[in-house]
């Protein structure tokens, strides 16, 4: 973050910031399902959780997001409900659609993708008379 200290008179102050870019993109699950209210918003760079700037947006119907004012390339962190959330994805703002998968949360036999593994026990019985 850069931080401007202002001592002397502005009238002659410029800011000249960099155009915006169009960042595009999809959020979908293993199975490439698109994720509909999945959140994206700008991380942090550092543990103390100060960010370089303000954005935030949730995916449509589907999984889709776009910003046409985005920096070049930065990292963002996405998440939705259900799912493990990836604090740092690095996207590039070139007006492409950049997919990010999420993996389903939950216990193991349910994270992996359509497929799960099931122990049966056999529980001891004794045979019943029938007279």
């Amino acid at each position: 973050m850069t931080s401007i200290v202002l001592k002397a008179a502005v009238e002659d102050l410029r800011l000249v910031l960099p155009e915006g870019r169009v960042l595009r993109g999809r959020v979908v699950d293993g199975a490439a399902r698109p994720l509909v209210g999945a959140t994206i918003e700008a991380a942090s760079p550092s543990s103390d959780s100060r960010k370089r700037f303000q954005w935030r947006t949730k995916t449509d119907a589907d999984g889709r997001f776009a910003w046409d004012r985005a920096p070049a390339t930065e990292e963002y962190a996405v998440n939705a409900k259900g799912f493990v959330t990836r604090s740092r994805v690095k996207l590039n703002a070139d007006g492409t659609e950049q997919t990010i998968h999420l993996i389903q949360s939950g216990p193991p036999a349910i994270r992996r993708q359509g497929e799960m593994r099931v122990r049966v026990r056999r529980r001891a019985t004794r045979p019943t008379r029938s007279d």
